[in-house]
């Protein structure tokens, strides 16, 4: 926790400097240890900072940041004072905590008995605190069950991964700098909830409890969509089955309402008109590409064996891949007509706002299920003088442009502005994470949008019906959901929850129908 030499140096003489354990924090055990941690958990601000006690383990100060250098020393001197003022053995007393010290103090935390902390071990007695195994000691790991051909027994006592990995992300978003005191302190509301599911191995509830604290250490940022000329949000959401379907709602996510609830469903797409929407279904036959009107009413199934269609700028025209390659058909589901034919694969087509044009995306690695080499591609909208965009690789980088997110070779999910000749697409290691770009339609001025730095994937981008703003999903908190930034990725915004698989979570926004 401390950098600094001489503070370090001063730590270890005058104070036992103790790492805690994060498995006994969240499992506690009975004996004194436990107690010494619940004392500890009871009075904290947030699961992270700066703890002294006394001798009996009774909390004497917290601290979780402080103004400058200066201020360490400070600190020391205080809790030695406080030492002083109750040492072992006192009444109990008040712990002091501070959001940053010494200026930002908040409420005091009442004293209680918890229990005497475990006792100082008799001179050269081995130290409890030391680890169990000794330097020099000869250790093996052995290969997990099944990775030796052997089922492992289900253990019901051990919380699941993706919980670990919820704590995890949650600690990381702390670390970080972004979350204020008093987003913090609200976490720290939640996060008290979490020790009594643990104890009671209620592990489904504690993670939607590590839902709502994730939620919120993530800024929702602000961004004002009263001026944007469009109407209500598609988007995918799963059912009481666990199906995906589609629903509508209102950018601030209100008037929620559910499209679909045959099968699954997702992929949406607009007409020009907004009057329609064209989409991905999944029956027991096979996929389909669905037609419906705005509220849901008279659906209709078309292009068996199809995939990710996008409707023509004059309305009269849905594109879709199917087989790998590029199709078309009237917007009734008459008149299917394959416009590529090439070895290359070929999915998710985009038209331009001309409908002269198309993009889509291209499999160069088709074969392999983790490493496919998606690319995007450009083509008249007849199929004629196809090629790649995405010809040169990019890397992802945080917000200051100083830190290395992740390689950004692989590109997806391209979208063609409705307005002019920016297209929006994902970038970045497929099958993993990534990030959100632009570039223009001829390949040039490409731009990388969000620079999310915790490898949660920003995917899916779509546009508002003016151009103004880029629908995108993320799992930056924990969850999928719809966010919204401006076109040059400025003023990132949460919208709502959203879900994918077995379709893209992306949104679709309603131009105003006419």
């Amino acid at each position: 926790m401390f950098s600094d030499a001489t503070v370090v140096e001063r730590v270890k003489k005058e104070f036992v400097p103790v790492a805690l354990k994060a498995g006994l924090v969240n499992f506690m055990s009975p004996g004194a240890e436990g107690r010494l941690y619940a004392e500890i958990g009871r009075s904290k601000i947030v699961p992270q900072g700066i703890c002294a006690v006394n001798a009996d383990g009774s909390v004497l100060a917290w601290a979780i940041m402080f103004e400058g250098k200066s201020a360490l020393p400070e600190f020391l001197d205080h809790v030695l004072k406080l030492n002083a003022a109750h040492p072992a053995g006192s009444e109990p007393f008040a712990a002091e905590r501070y959001g940053t010290f010494p200026g930002e103090r908040v409420d005091d935390v009442e004293g209680r008995e918890t229990g005497p902390a475990p006792k100082a071990h008799r001179e050269g007695e081995r130290c409890p605190a030391l680890p169990v195994v000794e330097a020099g000691t000869l250790v093996a790991q052995t290969a997990p069950a099944d990775e030796v051909g052997h089922a492992r027994a289900p253990d019901p006592g051990r919380p699941p991964q993706s919980l670990l990995d919820k704590v995890k992300r949650l600690r990381e978003a702390l670390d970080g700098d972004e979350v204020t005191m008093e987003t913090r302190r609200k976490i720290g509301k939640i996060v008290d909830r979490l020790e009594p599911l643990l104890m009671d191995r209620n592990f489904a509830e504690a993670e939607a409890v590590l839902d709502e604290a994730l939620t919120d250490s993530v800024d929702s940022g602000r961004n004002d969509l009263s001026h944007v000329k469009g109407g209500v949000i598609a988007f995918g959401l799963r059912d009481a089955k666990g199906h995906l379907q589609i629903w509508v709602a209102k950018p601030d996510g209100s008037e929620r309402r559910q499209l679909t609830s045959e099968g699954q469903n997702g992929l949406a797409d607009w007409s020009p008109d907004g009057k329609k929407l064209t989409f991905m279904a999944i029956r027991e036959n096979g996929p389909f590409i669905g037609v419906m009107n705005a509220d849901g009413s008279n659906q209709k199934l078309f292009a068996a064996g199809s995939l990710s269609p996008d409707w023509s700028p004059d309305g009269r025209f849905i594109a879709f891949s199917r087989n790998g390659q590029i199709w078309s058909m009237s917007a009734d589901g008459t008149g299917e007509k394959k416009i590529t034919s090439s070895a290359v694969i070929k999915v998710r087509p985009s038209w331009s706002p001309d409908g002269k044009q198309m993009v889509f995306m291209v499999v160069r690695n088709p074969g392999s299920p983790t490493n496919p080499q998606p690319q995007i591609g450009i083509m008249n909208s007849d199929g004629t003088n196809e090629r790649i965009l995405t010809v040169e690789d990019r890397t992802n980088f945080d917000e200051g442009g100083t830190r290395v997110l992740e390689t950004a070779h692989d590109t997806n999910a391209p979208s063609w502005s409705p307005v002019d000749d920016r297209v929006v697409f994902w970038s970045g290691i497929e099958t993993k994470y990534g990030q959100v770009w632009s570039m223009r339609a001829d390949g040039t001025a490409s731009t990388q949008l969000t620079h999310e730095r915790n490898h949660s994937n920003n995917d899916d981008p779509s546009w508002s019906p003016d151009g103004a703003k880029i629908l995108f999903s993320t799992g930056r908190s924990g969850r999928n959901e719809l966010w919204v930034m401006d076109a040059d990725g400025s003023n990132e915004m949460r919208l709502f929850p959203i879900d994918a698989d077995p379709f893209p979570g992306r949104g679709a926004w309603q131009p105003v129908p006419k």
